[in-house]
């Protein structure tokens, strides 16, 4: 019984940390708005992508001085995503405002 849960928690911690490493390079196209001052999710003004993805809207938490060129745009950002403490970060390499 014990080796069947060690196994367990080893995939478990496989997947886990597999999903912290960059992924592929990512266009995603939406609107920037202020983590603090619109969506009032904050308490610093950050840069949020929203992806409109059917009926929902995901937010992407747009890193470094690219988030600045679209905040309060409508536009596509170019970078990578990966999941921090239950928020989706994208790391821009790339904007382009419409």
């Amino acid at each position: 019984m014990k080796k069947i849960t060690f196994i367990c928690a080893m995939v478990i911690g496989m997947f886990c940390i597999s999903g912290v490493q960059a992924g592929d390079a990512v266009t995603l196209t939406g609107k920037g708005v202020c983590a603090k001052c619109n969506l009032k999710s904050a308490d610093k003004c950050a840069t949020v992508l929203q992806v409109k993805d059917g009926d929902t809207t995901k937010n992407y938490y747009v890193k470094g001085k690219m988030g600045k060129k679209i905040k309060g745009k409508e536009g596509s950002v170019t970078g990578t995503v990966k999941e921090v403490d239950g928020k989706l970060m994208l790391a821009a390499t790339g904007v382009e405002i419409k």
